[in-house]
């Protein structure tokens, strides 16, 4: 019997929209098997987010039993938004964590924006349409919704969580990428 493909779990947690990738196989022949946004209210507190965040995070891992779970690193100055990061970090990785007894758990890891984008785009300031674009001319994903009169609005968030999923199956095939925190 062969060996499941390499898959690669990504999101890009976002304040209020959270974006989710999930990719298999190799930076060369990939399939993408589900890229979505999720919102939440505006008025939800932030330990309700980071609840929600770790649910979805367990609920990825549960169903596709990734190789590697990729998060965009949460950049924060100084003080309480360190403490809130930290906190956030520690209940994705305790969601991902509890498959380690089931013998599936995944690589972890926190990816900086800058490399995120240097990797898109060659350029660490780039902004989020650019690394669209470039994934676009890459891979041919641009991922959208649909707003008033029909018109389509690019999905950021989709699109970052889908820039880690390539990375993660780059960095799975030997790629050298730098990568925060892998566990």
């Amino acid at each position: 019997m062969p060996a499941e493909p390499a898959s690669v779990v990504a999101i890009d947690p976002g304040t209020i929209i959270m974006g989710v990738a999930v990719a298999q196989g190799t930076p060369e022949d990939w399939r993408l098997l589900t890229a979505f946004a999720d919102s939440r209210g505006k008025d939800e507190s932030l330990l309700d987010r980071f609840r929600h965040i770790q649910d979805v995070s367990y609920n990825l891992v549960f169903h596709h039993s990734p190789s590697i779970f990729l998060i965009e690193q949460q950049v924060s100055m100084q003080g309480r938004a360190r403490i809130n990061e930290t906190a956030f970090w520690l209940l994705v990785l305790g969601a991902v964590r509890a498959f380690g007894a089931l013998g599936r758990e995944p690589a972890v890891a926190q990816v900086n924006p800058g490399t995120l984008k240097k990797w898109a785009t060659g350029d660490g300031n780039a902004d989020t349409v650019r690394v669209a674009r470039a994934m676009l001319d890459r891979f041919g994903f641009w991922p959208t919704r649909e707003i008033r009169g029909g018109k389509q609005r690019l999905q950021e968030d989709v699109s970052m969580a889908f820039v880690l999923a390539q990375m993660g199956l780059a960095w799975l095939a030997g790629e050298d990428i730098l990568l925060k925190d892998v566990e």
